[in-house]
């Protein structure tokens, strides 16, 4: 029986392909690199836009102090920004993208019940095609603030346009 048994033949190791950990590895290294220099291109850390140091003071370098020791709210139509705080325990209530023909009225309608004005930041189409929404949001005591004319989606997030 002994005799029977063959000598098994020695293995030999291929030297074709690397074992799968090692691609894995690699392949893992690969995509963090590529990842990497996408997010220095997208951040301007990279290439032509890449931020330089510059030596002569900029007259918007710094933000004023009235600016960052103030208030939540900014004024900045005139020449000097000013900041304001809100009284203590005020709340601002706000509602944007407006005025809705369904929904401002609803809401109009609760603000007067309770005595309370709000701010609408309104988008400027909408507000041209209901100027009578504009006259009641004001008539409750309420002010209005104007986002943009037509507000556009955010690229590439496949958010719908609302008209």
């Amino acid at each position: 029986m002994a005799a029977h048994r063959a000598a098994a033949p020695a293995r030999r190791r291929r030297r074709g392909l690397p074992r799968s950990g090692v691609v894995f590895v690699v392949v893992g290294l690969l995509l963090f690199s590529c990842l990497l220099v996408v997010d220095g291109l997208a951040r301007s850390q990279v290439g032509v836009d890449a931020f330089t140091e510059t030596t002569e003071p900029d007259p918007t370098d710094g933000v004023p102090p009235a600016i960052t020791d103030g208030g939540p709210v900014i004024d900045a139509r005139g020449a000097t920004p000013a900041s304001a705080r809100m009284p203590a325990r005020t709340v601002a209530l706000t509602f944007d993208d407006g005025p809705d023909p369904t929904w401002t009225q609803q809401v109009l309608e609760v603000l007067r019940r309770h005595q309370v004005p709000a701010t609408f930041f309104v988008v400027g189409s909408n507000a041209a095609r209901h100027p009578g929404l504009l006259r009641d949001i004001r008539a409750v005591g309420s002010d209005v603030g104007l986002h943009v004319h037509a507000p556009r989606p955010v690229a590439g997030l496949g958010l719908p346009h609302r008209p």
